[in-house]
């Protein structure tokens, strides 16, 4: 998930070994302000937002660790602003880099088809609308447990049964 909480296990476990941990909810995520544009939430902007904390902080060179969105957040960070970046973790989401002959959503709608969850994502409203049709406690399981391995497709199958009993897995 995307907010600071997801990494609180992490977080204990290595400022107990002395690292000083930052785990920031990002625009748009828990605390965090929200700007109603979407052209507000361009990587330019995202990096922006992290530098400026890291000014904040006076941190003037960081290692980074970013899983999913936050990989490809240290991705843009370690590209706009590699002089800040240290060392860099990306879990799963490689370097992707920018292709002016393909638009990335064309291209991920290409590989993963239409199901794919960034490109079901484009129509403002639309995974709103169907979020509501279903209870937040049921979405929040399905997707902290599943086991799929492959592309994240947000189709109707995939979702399944909103009455369909999920059980979490215990440290959570």
């Amino acid at each position: 998930m995307e907010l600071w909480c997801s990494w609180h296990h992490q977080l204990t476990s290595l400022s107990r070994r002395g690292y000083r941990c930052l785990a920031p909810d990002l625009r748009g995520y828990g605390g965090s302000s929200a700007p109603a544009s979407p052209a507000s939430y361009t990587a330019f902007h995202l990096v922006g937002d992290v530098v400026g904390l890291l000014d904040a902080l006076s941190l003037p060179q960081v290692f980074v660790v970013g899983q999913g969105w936050g990989a490809l957040l240290a991705w843009h960070l370690c590209t706009f602003r590699p002089e800040r970046v240290r060392a860099l973790v990306a879990m799963s989401v490689a370097f992707m880099p920018r292709n002016p002959a393909v638009r990335p959503l064309d291209g991920f709608r290409r590989i993963y088809g239409d199901g794919y969850y960034l490109v079901r994502m484009q129509e403002p409203g639309h995974m709103e609308a169907e979020f509501a049709s279903m209870n937040t406690r049921f979405i929040f399981k399905r997707l902290l447990t599943t086991r799929d391995t492959g592309a994240t497709s947000l189709s109707k199958e995939w979702w399944g049964s909103p009455e369909e009993e999920i059980a979490l897995p215990p440290w959570l």
